[in-house]
């Protein structure tokens, strides 16, 4: 059964991880809370169902991995965005619909598993607008507005985050994104190997 994905979905609304997160479901407690997220606002209530992404927009990340550990394609996408140690992005975006399946090569490029930028092709919305800020960004980084094609280094010095020491040590753990989490509402998302986008913090 395909998984119930409505839209548009709360992407770069918050800081890294929990603005990567997919919202599955509806009803009328899911969808007053994807909406209030959506919007850039914390839900007033939250349901059951979204006990693990409750927990990770709280920075629990070891306790949204635990309640994110269904074998859907949703979850999967969810601990990947966690966590990507171990996992196969391929898996992972085979099991999302189509025009979803670049966000798994955002984080992936986010992340530094790979240098290549994910693709707008047969994407709309939000999904759309998020993986052009990803080129957008890379072009800017690059100093090659509208050519798009590896990120330079070269960063303000207020979106240095998240840097490991090559590419292949970019994993992404629970730990990592915890000490990696913005300590104020106005700071930006952390970034890895001199990416950054301009994730939107809390209002």
């Amino acid at each position: 059964m395909a998984p119930v994905i409505r839209r548009p979905q709360p992407l770069a609304t918050f800081p890294l991880p929990a603005g990567m997160l997919l919202i599955e479901g509806e009803g009328p407690e899911v969808d007053p809370a994807r909406g209030a997220l959506a919007s850039g606002r914390l839900p007033t209530s939250w349901p059951q169902a979204l006990a693990g992404i409750e927990a990770a927009y709280a920075g629990r990340l070891t306790d949204a991995l635990a309640h994110l550990a269904g074998d859907g394609a949703v979850d999967h996408f969810n601990r990947f965005v966690i966590d990507p140690t171990g996992v196969d992005p391929d898996a992972v975006r085979a099991g999302l619909p189509h025009d979803l399946a670049p966000l798994v090569d955002v984080v992936r490029y986010m992340i530094g598993d790979t240098d290549l930028l994910p693709d707008p092709t047969g994407t709309d919305g939000e999904i759309r607008a998020l993986v052009l800020s990803v080129q957008a960004t890379a072009a800017l980084s690059a100093g090659t507005p509208g050519a798009p094609s590896r990120c330079s280094t070269r960063q303000p010095p207020w979106r240095r985050r998240l840097r490991p020491r090559s590419r292949r040590s970019c994993a992404v753990t629970p730990d990592r994104w915890a000490t990696s989490r913005e300590s104020t509402a106005t700071a930006l998302a952390p970034t890895c190997r001199g990416r950054s986008l301009p994730w939107r913090a809390p209002t």
